[in-house]
């Protein structure tokens, strides 16, 4: 590393040749770590590093000191052994990571064949077929604190302890049940060498643009794949460079970062971000060798500032401040790089692609036609180990090319004006030696190197052309097409979501002969041949987020999760997956578990008996032996059946188990069954119906509550109702009064006042309603000193069988409900209940005409048979 730097700008290091002196002395300014022996890429981009190590991070050693690993972004990794060893049959391997703390595992692999697990990131037993309840994995993510694997304290005892922590230590306990030996083949079929592999979140970062992260607070860093941040990190890091913090340029970092997180547009209009980066490094290897690869992501150079800092260039062209004339260049050493011997013409450019299960892929090579036609192909090629996409490898690509192959390349003798370039990424240059012919050259130039003479007199600059064009980028026309990879062959059109999904309920018995129930979900074979399946599930009253991984059986059109909790309804769903691309989810399928299918036979419904408004039921339970609850069901009104029923759940009861039921019922028509169910839920036959009328109201203040020809009823708009002998009966065979309208204008109402109340109390009006041409009206209860302003009231309609909304005014009445049932094939109950705040109130019934006028013509041959009117306090 460059840390004898001098910190003085003209701090003299040694000689340098130069084309206008014989001595020199370095200047300390924006002069990278490492320097390059040839070629025109300078920086750590152009250190040689080793070829990519996909392979090796992918095996999983045994070695008694095996290197560390460190892991930035996403990799695929496997790992060095810590622990392996048979016991019962089973194998037990613990795999190492990563040597420092990884933010998750997003992916378990056996062989090459990506797995799910029922804890998701965190392990547990694998789900899919033929691994499923064979293999299990257990994570941790290389805490300092976490605690010692549960499983290895719990089989090896006697060598496993609790200070087993592995702390600072990602890793992964492995365990490989035993299986028949007629499966081995099938399951294990290479043995104790079965390949594991992990997609793994490498290690989190410091973030220097974000003020809520403490840079010395590792616990409040973040999993990311910005290569600025990772670089810095590995700067810091003490498996790593270990440069602390003071000795950083951090905003140079920051803006570094910021570059790296702005997003790049792609042909199909999604956008990535320009510099992302994903691999492994060991911690034996030298660190100049790791920033080569991490600087290769984001053509990045690590550079040392005026003030000693390290800092960040590169990943774009920053346009010059400075501008060297003709006049002030005392010598130029220079040589255009269009075909010389040392440059190539083809770039052959490799990156880490996860389709191919992140193994090195290789991109269309970046050429120059016009250059091979003249002195024929020159290959080059450059490994972009950690580059996790292929657009970015092909900008990457470009960029490297242009800076391999200026158009100028050399060394310029400068005046000393030419000290501004100082601290300068790039120079604008203009030589035109013999003015005549013309400038030789005039353009931009990337600042590799700057000297000073000895004697002050002089500076010398090394200089690459560079342009804005390296790095624009249009894909539209730059773009390649993704790399095919194994699992994108078949990927050219998008997956059809599975079809003819169902799933059904298979009873097994279990330890104690109980049965248990299993959710089977099948569905229609994809046409693709190069599908996995992904089957969840959950429970219906879950969320979204609460889907569970189900465990793939053989032939793989079914999986099953169980048991599942008897009585619960389930939610199923499947996807096809191929690669990175899935399919949308099928349609859900539901599933209630019933471990017991078998119906009790009926219960035998006693009696059901009305003292007032107290309803005593009295059954037995079912005799079958499965039998074990008892629930009544219950419906008001006329014409209603079992299943417009509300449930009340009695209790748990044994076969022929009797008991009494005692339930409240103040009014109206009303049905009772009573049904047994199995501790499944499945339920028996009903038994009933057992049928309850009440149509009066203990404490009726009305006089006749039949015979509204009473004087005590107050009649506006109606003729004289009729009471006749043996005339129409409600459904308590009770007379009912015919009421017609009389041929007039205006409102029609009949009204009842009642006296000597107690304020407060909550009173009930009950009409009892036949039409008779007419249908519809209302019912109000009102303050008789106030009846415009307080009130209660409700509007109804029997052609519909329905109310309106309540309306009140005032405060003299609150709590007001509303009811109307049906109590036979044609008679209506019209309930109107408050609670009010007077000692007299009024109950007025209006007529409204079809329409649902309140005043209209009256029509002699229309009115309303009205039955069981009363009025009373009701607590």
């Amino acid at each position: 590393m460059a840390e004898v730097i001098g910190a003085a700008i003209l701090s003299s290091v040694g000689a340098t040749t130069l084309a206008a002196s014989s001595t020199a002395a370095s200047i300390v300014g924006s002069l990278t770590i490492a320097a390059v022996a040839t070629g025109a890429q300078y920086g750590l981009a152009a250190l040689t590093a080793e070829k990519p190590r996909n392979e090796a991070q992918q095996a999983t050693l045994s070695q008694a000191l095996g290197a560390r690993a460190g892991i930035y972004g996403r990799a695929m990794v496997g790992g060095t052994r810590n622990f392996w060893d048979a016991r019962n049959g089973s194998l037990y391997q613990s795999i190492m990571l990563a040597g420092h703390r990884i933010d998750g595992i997003e992916r378990y692999w056996i062989g090459d064949k990506p797995v799910t697990t029922d804890q998701g990131e965190n392990g547990g037993t694998v789900n899919d077929w033929p691994y499923n309840n064979r293999v299990g994995f257990e994570a941790h993510l290389g805490l300092d604190d976490q605690a010692a694997s549960p499983l290895l304290l719990k089989d090896y005892p006697e060598i496993w302890t609790p200070q087993h922590q592995l702390r600072g230590v990602a890793y992964v306990v492995c365990v490989f049940n035993p299986v028949k030996k007629e499966d081995q083949q099938i399951v294990y079929p290479q043995g104790y060498a079965t390949v594991l592999r992990f997609v793994v979140r490498g290690a989190r970062v410091w973030d220097p643009r974000n003020a809520t992260m403490d840079p010395e607070d590792p616990n409040a860093w973040a999993f990311s794949e910005n290569a600025g941040d990772c670089i810095l990190d590995y700067l810091r890091r003490r498996d790593g460079v270990r440069f602390p913090l003071s000795k950083i340029d951090v905003p140079s970092f920051a803006d570094f970062g910021a570059l790296c997180a702005e997003g790049v547009a792609r042909k199909d209009g999604t956008t990535v971000p320009r510099y992302r980066i994903g691999g492994t490094y060991l911690y034996n290897e030298p660190p100049k060798d790791v920033l080569a690869r991490m600087g290769n992501a984001c053509d990045g150079q690590i550079v040392q500032g005026p003030t000693g800092k390290y800092g960040i260039r590169g990943g774009r062209f920053r346009a010059p401040l400075v501008n060297i004339p003709t006049r002030h260049i005392i010598t130029a050493d220079v040589e255009q790089g269009v075909d010389r011997l040392d440059g190539y013409n083809k770039l052959t450019v490799s990156y880490t692609e996860a389709d191919n299960f992140y193994q090195p892929t290789q991109i269309a090579p970046y050429q120059d036609a016009a250059s091979q036609a003249r002195i024929g192909e020159v290959d080059q090629s450059l490994d972009l180990v950690m580059v996790p996409e292929w657009t970015q490898a092909e900008r990457l690509a470009k960029i490297r090319y242009h800076k391999d192959n200026p158009n100028w390349k050399g060394s310029l003798g400068c005046q000393l004006p030419a000290l501004d370039a100082l601290g300068s990424d790039t120079v604008h240059a203009t030589f035109d030696p013999v003015p005549e012919i013309g400038a030789m050259f005039d353009e931009s130039f990337m600042v590799t190197a700057l000297n000073i003479e000895g004697d002050v007199s002089a500076v010398g600059l090394g200089i690459s052309s560079l342009s804005a064009s390296t790095y624009a980028w249009d894909p539209a026309l730059e773009e390649s097409p993704k790399p095919t990879t194994p699992q994108t062959i078949a990927r050219v059109n998008a997956i059809a979501a599975p079809t003819g999904v169902s799933v059904v309920a298979d009873r097994r018995v279990v330890a104690g002969g109980s049965t248990a129930v299993w959710g089977v979900l099948s569905w229609a074979a994809s046409p693709r041949p190069d599908v996995t399946v992904e089957p969840s599930y959950r429970l219906l009253s879950a969320t979204e987020a609460n889907f569970r991984p189900m465990a793939t059986r053989q032939n793989e059109l079914s999986a099953e999760a169980g048991p599942l909790t008897d009585t619960e309804g389930y939610v199923f769903r499947v996807r096809f997956r191929s690669g990175g691309q899935v399919s949308d989810w099928s349609e859900v399928v539901t599933l209630t578990a019933t471990a017991d299918g078998t119906a009790p036979s009926a219960p035998t419904y006693t009696s059901a008996a009305l003292t007032g408004t107290a309803a005593r039921h009295t059954f037995r339970q079912s005799p079958s032996p499965n039998a074990r609850t008892i629930e009544l069901l219950r419906a008001d009104g006329f014409g209603k059946v079992a299943a417009d029923a509300t449930v009340i759940p009695l209790g748990a009861y044994g076969p022929n188990q009797s008991d009494a039921y005692d339930d409240v019922f103040e009014f109206g028509y009303r049905q009772t069954w009573v049904r047994a169910k199995n501790g499944s839920g499945v339920a028996s036959p009903v038994d009933g119906p057992k049928v309850m009328t009440k149509f009066d109201q203990t404490g009726n203040l009305t006089i006749a509550p039949n015979d509204l020809s009473h004087t005590s009823w107050i009649k506006s708009g109606l003729s004289a109702p009729v009471l006749v002998a043996g005339g129409p009966t409600g459904p308590d065979g009770l007379t009912a009064t015919t009421v017609s309208e009389l041929a007039q204008a205006g409102s029609k109402s009949i009204l009842w006042h009642a006296t000597g109340l107690t304020s407060g109390k909550r009173f009930r009006a009950m009409y009892g309603i036949k039409p008779n041409g007419r249908t519809r009206g209302r019912l109000d209860l009102f303050d008789p000193a106030n009846a415009t302003t307080s009130y209660t009231r409700v509007v109804f309609n029997l052609g519909t069988g329905t109310l309106g909304a309540v309306a009140s005014a005032g405060s003299a009445f609150t709590g007001t409900t509303a009811a109307l049932v049906k109590v036979s094939a044609d008679y209506w109950l019209l309930v109107l209940t408050s609670t009010a705040a007077l000692t007299a109130i009024d109950t007025r019934f209006y007529f409204y005409d079809d329409a649902g006028a309140a005043s209209y013509q009256g029509d002699t041959s229309k009115g309303m048979l009205l039955w069981a009117c009363t009025f009373a306090a009701v607590n």
